[in-house]
């Protein structure tokens, strides 16, 4: 199998993985975040099955310039009884590699919509509009080749339809992979960025 590589960088970032009134982010691009901007690349309608088009999609990503944790607050509901405040976070300034391996036929088709966008696409939420070209390329090496001796994630085992656990893997060989995202207090996300 070939491998697809593109950027994603720009002024803030978000990979959701839940939550409502505190909308977290994981510390890098999720291969369910990344198969939406595909498909939204590709004019895929919004509700439509991915499944058949993103199976047996293996994801890594290289961090290339590191991003800074921010939160935003926003009220919904302002003037009713029912007002509260909730919080978003994002990664600001940050910028990744992203390889996707898959057969040759999915990777030709996707690096033309990458370079062809149907519909604007955000980075993770649709507040977030990239900076810079996503510059696909499709080449025969493998993420592990590509990214050696560098800070780079790959997804979880295949148990889940969409892998969003990642696992660093560090110049070392060592492996770190998040059991929860950031929580609540800002100490708590300090101490998720300073692990990474």
């Amino acid at each position: 199998m070939s491998t697809l590589l593109f950027t994603l960088a720009g002024p803030m970032q978000s990979w959701g993985v839940g939550g409502i009134n505190h909308r977290n982010t994981m510390p890098c691009p999720t291969l369910s975040g990344v198969c939406g901007l595909i498909a939204a690349c590709m004019g895929v309608e919004w509700g439509s099955d991915l499944q058949a088009e993103f199976h047996d999609t293996r994801m890594s990503v290289r961090e290339d310039e590191p991003p800074t944790l921010m939160s935003d607050f926003q009220t919904v509901g302002a003037g009713t009884r029912n007002a509260k405040v909730t919080t978003r976070d994002y990664l600001a300034g940050g910028a990744y590699t992203v390889a996707l391996t898959a057969d040759d036929a999915r990777l030709d088709r996707w690096r033309d919509a990458l370079a062809h966008p149907v519909h604007a696409v955000g980075l993770g939420r649709r507040s977030c509009p990239p900076t810079r070209p996503f510059d696909p390329q499709v080449t025969d090496d493998t993420p592990e080749r590509l990214f050696d001796g560098s800070h780079w994630w790959t997804d979880a085992p295949h148990g889940d339809m969409w892998p969003d656990s990642p696992v660093r893997r560090d110049r070392d060989g060592g492996q770190w992979r998040p059991r929860t995202v950031m929580e609540h207090t800002p100490a708590q996300k300090e101490d998720f960025f300073d692990a990474i």
